[in-house]
């Protein structure tokens, strides 16, 4: 079972283990390919019709046999970036974990290497940054209902895991496969590592939460130019976006 004291090897031979069976259960649910894609199609004209930024599913739970991991799986309906007006539904498989008063996550998705190739990435939210995350949240003034830990964190995997990160090079003192991984969000940022299995897979593990408003001098010095670069749209200017 995949805890915040996992392995590398070992998060990526569970998740390649329950992966594609959470989400096969998923279907399941709706009584096989065909109820999944009327389940999609009905998700697309509901939020045409309420005119909602996006719909989520009900959560399905997996409790895999062999891991003993918990996967929760949700279909979620969007308007396409690709093709303005329509609503693409994309599906989600996330595994859950509790540990006493805060919560993991993991997810899988694709990120891009320095020669712009794909790499399946395993995507771990620690306990540690879900509680930096709370306190963070309480110091503003919006404290979380940690009786909801499990929606707080399939929120949080929501609105965040597409967001924009550096990958920075290694500490003398670490090993080769390790990179600082530092992600831009809004007014804030969060940071980890990176563990590369192979030049097609890799683990990133974020283990800490920084608000800009809680950054020391040092901090904001080293994060400052990452930030200038998001939030001032370059990104996206670089990438014809």
């Amino acid at each position: 079972m995949i805890t915040a004291l996992s392995h590398p090897e070992d998060i990526r031979r569970e998740v390649d283990w329950d992966y594609n069976r959470s989400h096969y259960w998923f279907v399941k649910h709706f009584h096989g390919d065909n109820g999944y894609h009327e389940n999609g199609q009905e998700m697309a004209s509901k939020r045409e019709f309420y005119a909602k930024d996006y719909l989520r599913s009900e959560l399905i739970e997996y409790r895999s046999p062999k891991t003993g991991n918990l996967w929760l799986s949700y279909n979620i309906a969007t308007e396409s970036k690709e093709r303005p007006g329509w609503t693409k539904v994309t599906n989600h498989n996330v595994c859950y974990y509790e540990t006493g008063a805060y919560m993991g996550l993991l997810t899988r998705g694709i990120s891009v290497n320095e020669d712009g190739k794909d790499v399946l990435t395993i995507i771990h939210y620690t306990p540690h940054m879900f509680m930096r995350f709370a306190t963070r949240m309480a110091e503003q003034g919006h404290p979380l209902d940690m009786t909801d830990r499990r929606k707080i964190a399939v929120n949080f995997c929501e609105n965040y895991a597409t967001s924009i990160f550096e990958a920075r090079t290694p500490h003398k003192n670490r090993k080769k496969k390790d990179r600082d991984i530092v992600v831009r969000l809004p007014a804030s940022f969060i940071r980890g590592d990176m563990y590369r299995y192979d030049d097609h897979t890799a683990l990133m593990t974020f283990r800490t939460f920084y608000t800009d408003a809680t950054l020391t001098d040092f901090q904001r010095e080293d994060l400052e130019e990452l930030a200038d670069y998001i939030d001032n749209k370059k990104y996206e200017q670089d990438n014809g976006i």
